[in-house]
């Protein structure tokens, strides 16, 4: 029998599993290879062609946006679809 802890993580993983979902792809990729795989900026950079500067850039507005869109879940605002700004 799951606990209520138990119950309550998994809630909060499908939350932001489906919160990550929304977000622009750009967004998405630059956050999973770094908060998923653990791939450090540089690597990040060199893997996607981009610049290190472009990378920091995407994970901090990915954070941004991800966090926006948990706030909105958790109030019960209505969330935006992928594509929309938060």
């Amino acid at each position: 029998r799951p606990s209520v802890e138990g119950l309550e993580r998994r809630e909060q993983r499908l939350l932001v599993r489906a919160a990550v979902d929304r977000l622009p792809e750009r967004f998405r990729t630059v956050l999973a290879l770094r908060e998923i795989e653990g791939m450090p900026y540089n690597e990040i950079a060199e893997v996607l062609g981009l610049s290190l500067g472009t990378v920091e850039s995407r994970l901090f507005r990915a954070r941004k946006r991800l966090r926006a869109l948990l706030v909105r879940e958790s109030t019960g605002s209505s969330v935006p679809r992928r594509g929309q700004e938060p």
